[in-house]
């Protein structure tokens, strides 16, 4: 693939991930309420939104320009938690950390969803105690 074409196909990708993010939040959340429909899930805390995104590789590395969020900044900040920045943090994480393809010439893009408080939930010690890792 020649660079003009593998650029032109990374935008593209871009654009695919960042559609992507807006269904599977926006228009998925949305959708079953204008039917009156009751959501899958709900939206109280924000916290969701901000651990939404997606991002491009090539030949297995990241490129930073193409990370994309359901948010410009983090919506969800409550107290001295800052829950929304977390969950950012936890995607930047994972897509920092991650190397998909690597080696292979591919371009692809990921999309994903991350929070930090999701072990402590997944365990039930939510409340009581128990000290959040990162899961995506």
């Amino acid at each position: 693939m020649g660079k003009q074409t593998q650029e032109l196909f990374v935008k593209r990708l871009t654009l695919l991930g960042q559609d992507a993010l807006d269904y599977a939040f926006h228009l998925s959340f949305k959708a079953n309420k204008a039917k009156g429909e009751k959501g899958v899930w709900t939206h109280r805390t924000h916290n969701l939104g901000d651990g939404f995104g997606s991002a491009v590789y090539v030949n297995g590395y990241l490129r930073p320009e193409t990370i994309r969020y359901i948010y410009n900044t983090p919506e969800s900040q409550t107290d001295d938690k800052h829950t929304g920045e977390r969950g950012r943090q936890a995607l930047d994480d994972y897509f920092n950390r991650i190397h998909p393809m690597k080696g292979s010439g591919d371009v692809i893009v990921i999309v994903a969803s991350a929070m930090y408080y999701t072990r402590f939930l997944e365990e039930g010690t939510y409340g009581r105690g128990g000290q959040p890792s990162i899961r995506v």
